[in-house]
């Protein structure tokens, strides 16, 4: 009998802690992991078991398992990290790196307003176009609901004059001047072009509420190429082009840039600080463009 109770003491005590434990475990379940604000979160399963992967790479939680083979990955939490994931394996950038970004936006199509120019030269806004491409190429840093991107991109302008027996030809001192039409000849029109490499440096905040965006900037151009262009049609009834080459356009000019944005869809203006040919062209104005721009 001594011999008996020597067992079945200890089997009480044993018993009576199971009871206990499990007593408690159905007032206070065990967690397994608990983990706040975990930025993101991957799950990995495969034949081998499941494992959770916080955002930082580290295995937080593994279960191994035996039998069937399933292999599949489910990403079930994402604030914006960027991350490269493949094949079971999660590379995360530091944080600083999503702060930046390169960006290519910003094809725009505008009408040119030639302000300033002398009277009776008759450059009309109306016929005169703007194509621009804002960011051919740009790198933004971003912070919070706003941000900053500087870039390279390109600006075709051309200045247009109809419906009048002048013409812009190349002045002798620097710049264009005016001229007459030969006689006999039926006047059509005459263009400026002007291209330019441009060097954007905006600044973008998101409007609260109504979804739009203002960016706002300076933009240096360099004026790398212009040219004249003149369409008549002569006395014997055939269309004529005359063409010009380099014709003074200032070299380097700084724009002041404006948009507001809504989407993937804006509207701008860009407005010059400076004549867009040189001082000594006997006729020169400032250019002030505005129009419609995508940020697709």
């Amino acid at each position: 009998m001594k011999g008996l109770t020597k067992y079945i003491l200890p089997l009480a005590l044993v018993s009576s802690t199971t009871f206990l434990s499990a007593a408690q475990n159905n007032q206070n379940p065990d967690n397994l992991i608990q983990y706040e604000n975990p930025g993101k979160i991957t799950i990995i399963e495969n034949s081998e078991g499941m494992s959770v992967i916080n955002g930082q790479g580290e295995t937080i939680f593994r279960e191994y398992l035996q039998g069937k083979k399933v292999e599949k990955k489910k990403e079930i939490f994402d604030n914006g990290d960027i991350s490269i994931d493949h094949g079971g394996i999660m590379f995360n950038l530091p944080d600083k790196a999503k702060k930046w970004s390169i960006v290519i936006e910003g094809l725009g199509f505008g009408l040119n307003s030639a302000t300033g120019q002398p009277a009776g030269t008759g450059l009309e806004w109306s016929k005169s176009f703007d194509i621009s491409w804002l960011y051919a190429l740009g790198v933004q840093y971003k912070h919070g609901a706003s941000n900053v991107t500087f870039g390279i991109g390109f600006d075709w302008k051309n200045f247009k004059m109809t419906g009048q027996n002048l013409r812009m030809v190349k002045s002798a001192a620097g710049g264009i001047g005016l001229e007459s039409y030969p006689e006999e000849v039926t006047p059509k029109n005459s263009t400026l072009k002007i291209f330019s490499i441009s060097f954007p440096l905006l600044y973008q905040i998101k409007i609260p509420y109504i979804g739009t965006s203002l960016a706002l900037g300076p933009i240096l151009n360099i004026n790398t190429h212009s040219s004249l262009k003149t369409n008549y049609i002569n006395s014997f009834g055939n269309e004529t082009m005359e063409y010009t080459d380099h014709v003074g356009q200032r070299a380097v000019t700084l724009d002041l840039f404006g948009a507001l944005t809504y989407s993937d869809f804006g509207l701008y203006v860009r407005y010059s600080t400076q004549k867009a040919l040189k001082s000594v062209s006997p006729v020169n104005f400032t250019p002030l463009t505005f129009g419609i721009m995508f940020f697709l």
